[in-house]
């Protein structure tokens, strides 16, 4: 709202047919700028967004996949564990023994815990500011030349009067 209360006092200020045409021209030039900007800037988010969401899945699959197996390995020892007790083993043996194997899936949980994805993240949000940075410098530099060109047909326009 503001932007079009600008433009149209600079469409006011315009007081040759030249100066009209220019200051059309920065108009469209800016506002095409900031369409240019949004949709660059749509798109590093959209692509930091899909990275950080295929992190996340790989992360739980990782998740999911130490479970299942540390699952499957207490699964077995605890059958393991009632058909040596069934069999009429030495319960304290067979206690030890559960107890260590135990200990033994809980060690290679710890040591199976998927990697650290916070440098994948870094990267990511760095990517993410990199193509900002790089659509607000671009925005800026057209914005100048737009200001420019405008200011240099109006300087053009007041001397010849």
């Amino acid at each position: 709202k503001k932007r079009e209360e600008s433009f149209d006092k600079l469409r006011a200020r315009a007081s040759t047919d030249d100066q009209k045409v220019a200051i059309e021209e920065y108009i469209t030039s800016i506002k095409s700028a900031i369409q240019v900007r949004r949709e660059a800037n749509d798109k590093a988010f959209a692509e930091f967004q899909a990275g950080m969401e295929a992190l996340l899945a790989s992360y739980r699959t990782d998740n999911q996949s130490i479970d299942e197996q540390s699952r499957g390995k207490f699964d077995q020892a605890v059958s393991q564990a009632k058909a040596e007790c069934s069999a009429g083993g030495d319960i304290n043996k067979i206690k030890q023994n559960l107890k260590s194997q135990i200990e033994s899936i809980k060690a290679g949980i710890k040591e199976s815990k998927p990697t650290d994805k916070s440098a994948e993240i870094k990267a990511l949000v760095e990517k993410r500011k990199s193509a900002v940075k790089a659509n607000n410098d671009t925005f800026q530099a057209t914005i100048k030349q737009a200001r420019e060109t405008l200011l240099a047909v109006i300087e053009q326009a007041e001397s010849e009067l």
